[in-house]
């Protein structure tokens, strides 16, 4: 059986997770009792999440000519996950150092570096995106050099070819919000999480929020990731569902939405009821958040 091919825009990281019990206060050290040294980043946890017997994710993302870009391009390919889209570019690779405490929550500090660098001329885009059965991105991508504009290109081809297209939102709800106008109509499913929902919003509650987002957007649906309790769909005016979960203590939430994610676009393209693919997201988050690491 032919595998469906899934196009993936997003970054790749070296994660440093290090496991504290509280911050320190300025001026002191502290020695951490446990540290990982994990590939991360939104796509290759995407790619890896979704790759299976029938799904065979293709990443577009960029590192650095570096030793953390060789270990990153060696977890891939170990993986089975193809290079051949992937960017070695002159800036360093991209790091992450995650801060997780005793209850399972994390803070992020990290630079992108050579991910910023990650843009494709049309013609490549059209290569990556012929036969894929979705191509999915990550905010973050208008972030880069290029201001998004190969991720906005990729839509276009694949509108074009009539492959439906999905988002997650990200690093658009923190640091450049005035791009939604520009992704009106061009995004069929649109991830986001319950705080960048109110960053994007400034509206307090998940349902009138998620309505404003949806009147800007036009997407087919919106999946509103909300933790431990489960996940949101929206997909119309007046059509908002509660999709239950179920709670854990979580004890590395780092990979969670994409794990997410990946869950919800095998469904889709599967042919899966959105309800039925929310749940699928449920229980992929709830399952990457019980071990360390994004993958």
């Amino acid at each position: 059986m032919r595998k469906k091919k899934v196009v993936i825009l997003g970054d790749l990281n070296l994660d440093i997770i290090l496991k504290i019990d509280e911050l320190p206060p300025p001026d002191t050290s502290v020695a951490v009792e446990n540290a990982s040294y994990m590939p991360g980043g939104v796509g290759g946890n995407v790619a890896s999440h979704i790759l299976d017997q029938t799904v065979e994710p293709v990443l577009l993302s960029a590192v650095g000519k570096d030793p953390i870009g060789d270990f990153l391009l060696r977890d891939l390919k170990e993986r089975g996950i193809s290079t051949s889209y992937i960017k070695v570019v002159g800036k360093p690779s991209g790091v992450m150092i995650i801060l997780l405490d005793s209850e399972g929550e994390k803070r992020i500090l990290g630079v992108r570096g050579a991910n910023e660098e990650a843009a494709y001329p049309e013609e490549e885009l059209e290569a990556a995106i012929s036969g894929a059965s979705i191509v999915h991105g990550s905010g973050y991508f208008f972030l880069n050099s290029d201001e998004g504009a190969s991720l906005l290109n990729s839509y276009r081809v694949a509108k074009t070819l009539g492959i439906p297209t999905s988002l997650d939102l990200e690093g658009i709800a923190l640091q450049k919000r005035e791009i939604l106008r520009e992704i009106e109509r061009q995004v069929d499913y649109v991830f986001v999480n319950t705080a960048e929902l109110l960053e994007l919003t400034g509206i307090n509650d998940v349902k009138q929020g998620s309505l404003a987002l949806w009147r800007i957007l036009k997407p087919k649906a919106i999946f509103i990731k909300a933790g431990n309790i489960g996940s949101y769909l929206r997909t119309g005016e007046n059509v908002f569902i509660y999709v239950k979960g179920k709670s854990v203590k979580p004890v590395d939430p780092t990979g969670a939405g994409d794990a997410y994610n990946a869950a919800v676009l095998k469904s889709i393209i599967k042919g899966e009821n959105l309800i039925n693919a929310a749940k699928e997201g449920n229980k992929a988050g709830m399952k990457a958040a019980l071990k360390i690491g994004g993958r």
